[in-house]
């Protein structure tokens, strides 16, 4: 599928691409499924199909293909209209640059600080996810200065909360 999506060795055929791409992603071969995605996700070679090119993104980030954790984040800030919730996003950008992905890497660091902020402004609502976003930065050093005592006050704030996640911070 590759090679006809590129037009290497044969002739560009991206629509013939495409069912090579749906035959070895239905045999589990998850880069195939990254791309087959992104085709689905961009109307090329094959109908547009957001939620389809979308959940096949996602499964190949799920699945270990660390390019597709990039793209996965990109499509959901593209599809939140609003500032909305970065976390799931700092997730998929985190899975991508833990990875190797040097995408997902530069993507997480450019929405670092606004997920801080947003982090910080959810646990003094009350929030607990909010809470444990930021044990875990403190916990790490990722983006501020490591804490451990602040982490694990933060993490406790969070499984009183009932945020498990938090809890298993601690």
């Amino acid at each position: 599928g590759r090679a006809y999506l590129n037009g290497t060795g044969v002739a560009k055929e991206p629509s013939r691409a495409a069912e090579y791409l749906q035959q070895a992603c239905e045999d589990h071969d998850m880069p195939a499924c990254h791309i087959l995605g992104e085709l689905l996700l961009e109307g090329e070679a094959v109908e547009q199909d957001l939620g389809k090119g979308v959940g096949l993104t996602m499964a190949a980030c799920a699945s270990g293909v660390p390019a597709a954790c990039a793209d996965a984040g990109q499509v959901m800030v593209q599809m939140d209209s609003s500032p909305g919730d970065l976390k799931g996003v700092d997730l998929l950008w985190t899975m991508g640059c833990e990875g190797g992905d040097a995408e997902s890497c530069e993507l997480r660091n450019t929405i670092r600080a606004e997920l801080f902020a947003q982090s910080e402004a959810d646990c003094s609502a009350g929030k607990a996810d909010g809470c444990t976003w930021l044990s875990r930065a403190y916990r790490w050093g990722e983006g501020v200065e490591a804490d451990p005592s602040k982490a694990a006050a933060l993490a406790r704030q969070a499984c009183e909360g009932e945020d498990y996640m938090g809890c298993a911070l601690l």
